[in-house]
């Protein structure tokens, strides 16, 4: 009696807590555990919902705040160190339900843990216990479809099959899940059992297709098709393109995978017609142009002059049945030769015709080109003197912003070739001659950034700014160059014009919750620069004061306070303030760095993490390509340049901080710094709770952080442990990349595993 009494309290606050009332749920449990301590289920539960409480009060915190006062947050619902408390009593909850469980082997029990790891984004323990759940017969029909989604997410595919095996066997009368086997089977490489299972839900369903799942169908019947090419047996595949025709919505992609199987096979007069009646639809699409010429066998001809004449007769004739399109026109400057007098010709055409209807992007459209230094200098002949011609008393000009524009390429092709001053006088007449060009202000600020001139060209770059005050892209141009200057301050104000600041002073948090990395990554690099600087500054402070004897007497700690004089001794104090000044500059540039590169890692992990609730989306939506595609891609995010970006900073920093834990030493001087910090007569320089609250508020990213300065992730004492667990997302997806190869050999370095190091110079040397 005594125990159905506890399961009935148990499932009165299970209900609870699926209802979000967590306090009532926490009330019913501590009941329970007050009486039978050793209650498993209501053990495990507990932590589960003071973890989920914990974290739905600090979210209050926010909806509770709106505004910015240290009166207003001392009543949050939640304080900082006791939502740590609580978080670390529910893993406590947890990991003692574990150790009970482990004897007993509670489904219940191991649904419950595995909710826990999932909530907390620990999808392998979640897997491992949604699979204990399961192995212990669980009656809940659910968990088999949460075990898969965690198994995508780890794509621990083989584990997947069986798991979707699984949720197809509990509900065989949905198509989604039919397709969600096959796509399993397929990521696993098994494209016989992905295709098996496909087909046999097309025969169950053959006749019972309704109007609004034609779509879902289509999406369906071209998959299949995918699967059976990835499989290798094309005509197969060009066969059943044929067969599945009539049920296709897409036509678009069914012709292209037609049109590419014909390629494959060497089916290259139905490839040929294929890939012109594509050109019909989309003669912008350049890929068509070059499988075109693969079809009317270019590649294969041996005899350079004639496979030139041909190539040269197909885009004469392109150009001439799309005259709008730019592929037919562009195509023959890549395989002209310079020295061809046909290449000028075509050049010319090319160019002369956007220059003459003022198509800003005519550089841009040519920059492949460019590659070719020969080629470059034909295109600088040609339009020099077009623009000799449009400067000519004789020329009548229909449009008066034609030598504009002419003048901006020429800025363009100078600044490729790095011929700044030529750049920079090009890209000055231009303005001279069309003051209110917004873009020619955008060019001449990239212009003085090459020169190394930030502070210049930041300012040119708000001059522009202010010509249009409603263009978000100007704004965030300004924004960028403000950083590059270092001009941290003025960078958020700018960017802030944008974003609602309806919480904070500016808008950094907004720029955060949009996930806007690329500023957070150059606020990073900014404060890292901005550190170097100090730390470079306060060196010279130290070993180049003009009473740096007086310095040693205060920096030798065996000298008395009173064997100062009164005068000393103020000097004394103004002195170790101005020190302590300048290491509080130092340590929080160097912390508001780590911060900004750590809360890039963490956009990318939250990119990473979005994709969960697509595995089953995406099947229900029937769109089995579009998954496909997405899975590709999130299997390469982390090769994102910004990402790398972020992990080269925050590396930077960590090899800093595990040099000066190894050694000792922060620079020349670390000895006397230490020595300084320690003497308790420095002077505070923010003893104000209030300044150091609103100073926080003014560069707080992350809403409720604990660490908005940074400090607790500079004074890390394990640094090549922590930058290990950043970069293993990286590891994974680029283990290959030079930039992983280069930053393991630095740490293998600094953990003096030198046979590894000697490994990752070997596997590049091998790239």
């Amino acid at each position: 009696l005594f125990n159905t009494r506890e399961d009935s309290a148990f499932k009165e606050a299970l209900k609870l807590y699926e209802s979000k009332q967590y306090k009532k749920s926490l009330k019913i449990l501590d009941q329970v555990l007050k009486k039978n301590s050793n209650h498993i289920e209501s053990v495990c539960l507990k932590g589960l919902v003071l973890d989920q409480h914990s974290k739905a009060r600090l979210e209050g915190n926010n909806a509770n705040n709106s505004g910015a006062t240290a009166t207003s947050n001392a009543n949050n619902n939640i304080s900082f160190q006791e939502y740590n408390q609580n978080i670390s009593d529910a893993k406590n909850y947890i990991e003692r339900a574990i150790e009970k469980n482990a004897l007993k082997n509670n489904p219940i029990v191991y649904h419950i843990i595995a909710i826990y790891y999932k909530q907390n984004l620990d999808y392998a323990n979640a897997a491992k216990f949604y699979q204990l759940a399961v192995d212990n017969e669980a009656v809940n029909k659910n968990i088999p479809n949460d075990l898969s989604l965690c198994l995508s997410q780890l794509r621990d595919y083989p584990n997947l099959v069986k798991a979707k095996d699984l949720v197809l066997n509990n509900a065989p009368g949905y198509r989604a899940n039919w397709t969600a086997l096959s796509i399993a089977y397929h990521l696993n490489g098994d494209y016989n059992n992905a295709f098996k299972r496909l087909t046999q839900f097309e025969a169950l369903a053959k006749g019972k297709i309704s109007d609004a799942e034609k779509y879902e169908h289509s999406d369906c019947l071209l998959y299949k098709n995918s699967i059976i090419y990835e499989s290798g047996n094309i005509k197969k595949a060009l066969d059943d393109l044929e067969v599945i025709k009539p049920s296709i919505k897409d036509f678009l992609t069914w012709f292209q995978f037609k049109a590419k199987y014909f390629l494959l096979l060497k089916d290259y007069k139905n490839a040929a017609i294929a890939y012109r009646t594509l050109l019909k639809r989309n003669p912008d699409n350049i890929s068509y142009y070059y499988n075109l010429e693969v079809a009317l066998k270019f590649p294969s001809v041996k005899n350079p002059e004639k496979k030139l004449a041909l190539r040269l007769k197909l885009y004469d004739k392109l150009s001439k049945f799309y005259p709008k399109s730019d592929p037919p026109k562009f195509i023959p400057l890549t395989f002209l030769n310079s020295e061809n007098p046909l290449f000028k010709i075509k050049c010319q055409d090319y160019i002369l015709e956007k220059l003459s209807r003022g198509v800003p992007s005519t550089f841009n459209n040519l920059k492949s080109i460019y590659k070719n230094e020969k080629k470059s200098k034909v295109i600088e002949s040609i339009v020099l003197q077009f623009l000799k011609d449009l400067l000519s008393p004789s020329t009548k000009i229909k449009d008066p912003t034609v030598t504009a524009w002419t003048y901006y390429y020429l800025a363009q092709h100078y600044l490729y070739l790095n011929d700044t001053e030529n750049a920079k006088n090009y890209i000055d007449k231009a303005i001279e001659h069309s003051p209110t060009l917004v873009e020619l202000y955008l060019m001449k600020a990239r212009i003085v950034k090459r020169t190394g001139d930030f502070l210049e060209a930041s300012k040119i770059m708000n001059e522009c700014r202010l010509m249009d005050l409603q263009d978000r892209f100007v704004n965030c141009k300004t924004a960028k160059y403000y950083l590059r200057a270092n001009l941290v301050d003025e960078a958020i104000k700018t960017a802030s014009i944008f974003t609602i600041n309806s919480k904070y002073p500016n808008g950094l948090q907004d720029l955060y919750v949009m996930q806007s990395s690329w500023y957070i990554v150059e606020e990073g690099e900014a404060y890292f620069r901005i550190y170097n600087q100090k730390l470079k500054e306060f060196q010279k402070f130290i070993t180049n004061h003009e009473k740096k004897e007086f310095i040693e007497k205060i920096l030798n700690s065996t000298i008395s306070i009173r064997e100062y004089t009164k005068e000393e001794l103020k000097e004394r104090d103004a002195l170790l303030k101005s020190i302590k000044e300048k290491l509080s500059e130092i340590k929080k540039a160097k912390g508001l760095s780590m911060k900004r590169f750590d809360a890039v890692i963490k956009i990318f992990n939250t990119y990473y993490n979005d994709q969960y609730d697509f595995h089953t989306y995406s099947m229900r939506k029937g769109t089995p390509l579009s998954y496909i595609e997405m899975v590709k891609y999130e299997d390469t995010i982390y090769k994102s340049g910004v990402f790398q970006r972020a992990i080269k900073g925050i590396s930077d920093l960590y090899f800093e901080i595990n040099y000066e834990l190894k050694f000792k030493k922060q620079f020349e001087n670390a000895e006397k710094i230490e020595k300084i910090e320690d003497i308790n007569s420095i002077l505070s320089i923010e003893s104000d709770s209030e300044l150091t609250f609103l100073k926080a508020l003014k560069i707080l990213l992350i809403e409720n952080d604990q660490d908005p300065f940074g400090n607790q992730l500079i004074s890390c004492s394990n640094p090549i442990e922590e930058l290990n667990q950043k970069l293993e997302p990286l590891l994974k997806q680029g283990p290959n990349l030079l930039f992983t190869l280069k930053l393991l050999f630095r740490i293998y370095f600094n953990q003096n595993k030198f046979l590894l190091c000697f490994k990752s110079i070997k596997t590049i040397d091998q790239l």
